[in-house]
């Protein structure tokens, strides 16, 4: 089997944890007690593969009801996201597409989103786009295109999976989300680097998940000090300052839990200057393949 075959490294996911099945003919992972009739609105989410676990590794309870993977870097097709929403729901139903902001998961899920509605008779199929890159400022962003979708996803999945979990209404948990993913609130910048003798060298600050070009770059240097100043500087942009935030440093994939521990230790002795860190939350949550690099998530605690 091909190395690159999304199904097959799926079924592995599958064989390895308890509690998912695959549609295989879809590549898309739901929870083996699946429900579609018990009342509770069910979150489905995906994208490309190549960022694993997400998304489908973040199935299961008090997150996300189904994940639909499309291939490497590509977004999933519109008849394996309607396969997905109606294997988890039925039309009398609520579901959430919780979708990154990039253009062929927009478009798909939005398609399959009209599609529910009009053809399969769904009577409320919504979608939430997640756009929590910092990186380019606002002025610099086109309001047609917006923010690139990055690890702030998965605060939205935890989050938004534990109030579908208790039985809260699609409108509250959607209102919710909605204020979740607004400026001042969520907001994520990452940087890759490559290390050769203890240097860090060919360092891009906010370079793409899916290998676009960083938008700034960086001196080669000894240790993470001036990258940390100057992501910290960006994210004060995007959250109001001296709020109580949560934090989620994600490794894209090629980072050694070494330095991540190094960086942890230099990120928080500056942060907390700026935050009140309530939680931190480090891991591989949203990957690049294995890409050396990390990115870091601040999610104002303070949302009304």
């Amino acid at each position: 089997m091909a190395l690159s075959d999304v199904g097959t490294s799926l079924q592995g996911l599958i064989l390895s944890h308890g509690g998912l099945q695959l549609l295989k003919e879809r590549n898309c992972v739901i929870r083996l007690e699946n429900h579609p009739s018990d009342g509770k609105v069910k979150l489905i989410s995906g994208g490309g593969s190549g960022h694993e676990p997400a998304h489908a590794g973040f199935v299961g309870k008090g997150m996300l009801t189904g994940a639909v993977c499309g291939n490497v870097f590509s977004s999933p097709s519109v008849t394996a996201i309607l396969d997905c929403l109606r294997a988890v729901t039925d039309r009398d139903g609520s579901a959430i597409f919780i979708v990154k902001n990039y253009t062929g998961d927009r478009l798909n899920f939005g398609i399959a989103l009209e599609l529910a509605r009009a053809t399969y008779g769904f009577r409320d199929v919504r979608m939430l786009l997640v756009g929590d890159d910092c990186s380019i400022e606002d002025h610099n962003v086109r309001k047609s295109v917006g923010k690139r979708g990055l690890a702030g996803v998965v605060l939205v999945h935890k989050i938004l999976g534990a109030m579908a979990e208790s039985g809260l209404p699609v409108d509250e948990v959607y209102n919710f989300g909605k204020g979740l993913v607004a400026g001042e609130n969520l907001a994520t910048i990452g940087f890759t680097f490559e290390l050769k003798d203890g240097i860090l060298e060919n360092i891009e600050i906010g370079k793409g998940i899916h290998g676009e070009p960083g938008v700034y770059r960086m001196e080669a240097g000894k240790d993470f000090e001036k990258i940390i100043e100057f992501i910290i500087s960006k994210l004060m942009i995007s959250v109001l300052k001296f709020t109580d935030v949560v934090l989620l440093v994600n490794n894209l994939g090629g980072t050694s839990e070494f330095l991540m521990g190094v960086f942890i230790e230099s990120f928080l002795h500056k942060i907390e200057t700026v935050y009140n860190v309530k939680r931190i939350y480090s891991g591989a949550y949203l990957t690049s393949l294995d890409q050396a690099g990390i990115s870091v998530t601040v999610l104002n605690l303070g949302i009304p």
